[in-house]
């Protein structure tokens, strides 16, 4: 819109310049009042117009304006819809993947309470939720089982106590889901895949560390790894699990961190008291 301003100036100063050149030349041509009076009307005439015409194009510009920045405000709008929507994706995908296991373990008490959960999600009633104690346990066998199929070395050492708290027990099977997701993508086509797991303390500390032996992450990129929708790889759906796992580490209190060298990469976790 900068560039209106300037047209606007423009135009005023080329009125203005105009007026003035009309006006020296009637001096210089016409020597009587009544020839004189007679154009000065000519002239206010020709100035009411201008003016008018110089009134019209501002009231389009900010008109035009107005129009601009709220079809802005509602892309972003959009884009926030978009955004949410993508994230409620990602989530019920895990979510529905745990559930199915419980089903296959013929444990319908637990998937129906995690399908409870899942619904309760959208609207934040988890206070109403007997969310199964193992579901961090359970999701991880889930992920075993998945290492196996693509051929992944997985370990897993789990030597810090079980999470007790609702919140810790709710959101870290889908951060940890999102990690060991990023992990095994990592890996692809790299010689003897490997991904590590860890839950430990460290001082009063808790960790939750995934690394895997893929590619060094760019420096220049490390920054942007967390937007949401930002990835590298090629497919629908991709770009949000870090993005969400970041919203979960701040939800929870705790930091998430990034380092990347040659042949390891590390997500950590660390949860404070």
């Amino acid at each position: 819109m900068r560039s209106n301003y300037y047209e606007r100036i423009i135009l005023s100063i080329g009125v203005l310049g105009l007026v003035s050149l009309l006006w020296g030349t009637a001096l210089n041509y016409f020597r009587s009042w009544e020839s004189t009076f007679v154009l000065a009307i000519v002239l206010a005439t020709v100035l009411t117009i201008l003016i008018a015409i110089c009134v019209t194009f501002y009231l389009n510009t900010a008109y035009q304006g107005r129009l601009y920045q709220d079809q802005i405000e509602k892309n972003e709008l959009q884009k926030m819809a978009i955004e949410t929507l993508r994230e409620q994706r990602h989530d019920i995908l895990n979510d529905l993947a745990l559930i199915s296991s419980y089903l296959q373990l013929q444990r319908y008490k637990e998937a129906q309470n995690y399908l409870e959960l899942t619904a309760a999600s959208l609207s934040d009633k988890y206070n109403i939720i007997d969310l199964p104690y193992d579901a961090w346990l359970t999701l991880i066998r889930i992920k075993q089982e998945e290492a196996e199929k693509r051929d992944i070395i997985l370990n897993i050492s789990m030597d810090a106590p079980s999470p007790a708290d609702i919140n810790e027990r709710r959101l870290l099977p889908k951060l940890t889901a999102n990690l060991l997701d990023n992990a095994f993508d990592a890996v692809c086509g790299v010689p003897s895949p490997y991904v590590e797991l860890r839950w430990y303390m460290k001082d009063d500390c808790r960790v939750l560390s995934v690394e895997n032996n893929g590619p060094e992450i760019d420096p220049d990129i490390m920054s942007k790894v967390w937007k949401p929708g930002y990835s590298s790889k090629k497919r629908d759906g991709a770009g949000w699990g870090l993005a969400i796992c970041k919203k979960i580490a701040e939800e929870l209190g705790g930091d998430l961190v990034l380092t990347s060298t040659k042949g390891k990469t590390n997500f950590s976790l660390f949860l404070y008291g």
